[in-house]
């Protein structure tokens, strides 16, 4: 079957699942631990929990400068998938990010802060 997505969820430089997206619509996701905290799917593997991470390591729709932001990521639309592929899913408050398939990234690379 083909692979639509694949990434790694990580904190800072351990990852703690693997997430593969198939054509079909059938998603994996390997944990490697059991804290909840690290369950980067929580509602289940399915599109709306997909979707629910995706945004949830994007910037609010509603952000004043959403439009700006979107202009310097050089995209139009606000679709969560195409943000954290620039973006990686940084966020300023938390150390998870989103280390896609063929992304080389380091966290010391990446990193907002310490």
């Amino acid at each position: 079957m083909e692979v639509n997505l694949e990434f790694d969820y990580m904190w800072k430089e351990k990852s703690v699942a693997h997430i593969i997206v198939y054509s079909d619509g059938t998603i994996t996701c390997d944990r490697y631990t059991t804290d909840p905290m690290d369950n980067p799917l929580p509602f289940g593997l399915n599109a709306e929990s997909l979707h629910h991470l995706l945004e949830s390591r994007c910037f609010p729709r509603t952000r004043a400068n959403a439009k700006d932001l979107l202009k310097a990521l050089g995209l139009t639309h606000y679709t969560p998938l195409g943000i954290v592929k620039k973006t990686r899913g940084l966020q300023n408050d938390d150390f998870y990010w989103l280390r896609f398939k063929g992304d080389n990234a380091k966290w010391d690379d990446i990193k907002l802060r310490d």
